[in-house]
């Protein structure tokens, strides 16, 4: 899943890969791949987004390294 994320000062900064930790009732707790050591944030479910299936995330994560 993607989900948007924010810098400091509430302007959106974009949508990146994370991995899903939780859902409660309207949000989901997200976790970023490559911040393991950070807690998951809470993120209202307008700004997660399902990625497409033929979209090959191992592989994206690998070219990232």
């Amino acid at each position: 899943m993607v989900g948007k994320y924010w810098e400091s000062d509430g302007e959106p900064y974009g949508w990146w890969l994370g991995v899903i930790a939780g859902i409660d009732k309207n949000d989901f707790y997200i976790r970023w791949p490559d911040e393991p050591l950070k807690p998951a944030l809470k993120i209202e479910r307008k700004h997660v987004a399902l990625l497409h299936p033929a979209f090959d995330v191992t592989r994206e994560w690998e070219k990232r390294r």
